[in-house]
């Protein structure tokens, strides 16, 4: 069966959540790219917004991350700018916060949320077409995005060269595995980003010279924190 937004979606507490989340009324029959998509998103939605619950649950993150003062960041497929403007704050102002996102609607909104922030650094690009100095950040954090790429293993290369010694590499979704494949089937563009099995994610770890360090899993969340 093709993907198409005919598809149900599985039904949670708060019925709209994974339609607003991914986007309801768009139409992939056309075959979209990935990019297509989360413009999309950009232009009809602000899909990934923090809710009330999403607030409650920052400073979870926030202690997770460890100590951010002065610490260089960088956050692949930054979106809006939602994590990216709590990140400038808790870096503070010794701190540097590099965000890289796509999509050129996301980043519209991600630059208006954090005008003003001296210590964030946008780049227009994908991940994978970006690079940065060896041991260039102090944290990774892919926050909201794992796995929308096209070689998830490139990525962690790359990330194991721009890592600082005893820097760390975050993976944060606030959906649950089961959560994400719903809203990713029902939509041709990302369809095929299934957040990968535990054990394959943490072999392609190892391989690139990470140690996984905190691995979370519920009907809540996914939390990875790795470090070389």
């Amino acid at each position: 069966m093709e993907p198409n937004d005919d598809l149900p979606l599985k039904p949670l507490d708060e019925p709209s959540r994974l339609r607003r989340r991914s986007g309801a009324g768009w139409t992939p029959r056309s075959g979209p790219s990935r990019a297509d998509f989360f413009e999309h998103l950009a232009k009809e939605h602000d899909a990934m917004a923090f809710r009330p619950d999403d607030l409650a649950r920052l400073p979870v993150l926030r202690r997770r991350l460890g100590e951010l003062e002065g610490l260089r960041v960088l956050e692949p497929g930054c979106g809006a700018g939602h994590l990216t403007e709590q990140l400038a704050q808790w870096v503070g102002p010794t701190g540097r916060i590099v965000a890289v996102e796509p999509a050129t609607t996301m980043l519209e909104r991600a630059r208006v949320r954090t005008a003003g922030a001296e210590n964030v650094e946008y780049q227009p690009t994908r991940i994978e077409a970006t690079d940065f100095p060896a041991a260039t950040f102090d944290r990774i954090v892919f926050f909201r995005v794992w796995p929308h790429f096209e070689d998830g293993e490139a990525v962690l290369a790359q990330c194991a060269r721009w890592l600082a010694p005893r820097g760390r590499l975050v993976i944060a979704q606030w959906d649950s595995r089961a959560e994400l494949a719903a809203i990713h089937r029902g939509y041709a563009a990302v369809a095929g980003d299934v957040f990968p099995p535990r054990a394959d994610l943490e072999a392609a770890l190892r391989r690139k010279g990470f140690s996984v360090r905190q691995w979370i899993e519920d009907e809540r969340e996914i939390f990875i924190a790795a470090a070389r």
